[in-house]
């Protein structure tokens, strides 16, 4: 009997212990923003291969109007504008001159969800759980706290395990002029560092004579992942 009660006190005991071990959403936050704050004040941003399969639409009649297939060495940042160089170019399921590839105004990228500026720039609550890719994941909605270019809206799903960010869904706090539109999903590899893996970017544009209401719709995959170290 002694023995059995002892083994009782063993097991309130560990069960009141768990409890106490339980990290509250505020916490699971501040893990996050701990664990990639590190990471960002070490690198820049990601060297990478990348591969981008674009449609071009009218945006009213929805008609395909162009087709366009681009391989790029790219160098992702985290605070200022990619850059990238292409390395093969199709243009209607024609091959061109990958110097001939005019890409677009590139853009500065969204302020990270997790840096050391994450409160500042949003409010980020615990909404749920979900499985991606057979993981068990935090469901975390992502609020700008003012209309921004630069400031991320959506959704992240992060492991439960690792705390790795795994799946990205939103758009943008503000769209800057010409743009009617944007969506974005990505993701991600856990691995080491944060790496968009595949992805799909929709994106409409009205820019008068040049480039009048169309709709983008791109698919992306990147391969060789590299951080960039900061200098």
């Amino acid at each position: 009997m002694r023995k059995i009660a002892i083994l009782v006190v063993l097991l309130m005991s560990f069960g009141l212990f768990a409890q106490e071990k339980k990290l509250t959403d505020a916490q699971i936050i501040d893990k996050l923003i701990a664990k990639y704050s590190k990471f960002y004040e070490q690198y820049e941003g990601v060297k990478l291969v990348k591969h981008v399969d674009s449609k071009i639409f009218d945006s009213k009649s929805k008609e395909l109007l162009k087709t366009r297939k681009v391989k790029f060495n790219a160098q992702d940042f985290f605070y200022k504008k990619p850059e990238e160089k292409a390395f093969e170019f199709y243009e209607n399921g024609k091959k061109e001159d990958p110097d001939d590839y005019k890409g677009g105004k590139k853009s500065e990228p969204t302020y990270p969800v997790f840096d050391k500026d994450s409160k500042k720039n949003y409010t980020l609550k615990i909404v749920g759980s979900k499985t991606h890719r057979k993981i068990d994941c935090y469901k975390i909605k992502v609020i700008p706290k003012r209309k921004n270019e630069r400031l991320f809206k959506g959704e992240l799903l992060v492991s439960k395990k690792t705390l790795s960010v795994m799946y990205v869904s939103g758009t943008i706090a503000k769209f800057p002029r010409f743009m009617e539109d944007f969506r974005i999903t990505v993701d991600y590899k856990s691995e080491n560092f944060p790496s968009e893996t595949v992805g799909e970017i929709t994106l409409q544009l009205d820019v008068p004579i040049f480039f009048s209401d169309k709709l983008i719709k791109s698919k992306f995959k990147t391969f060789k992942p590299v951080p960039i170290k900061k200098k």
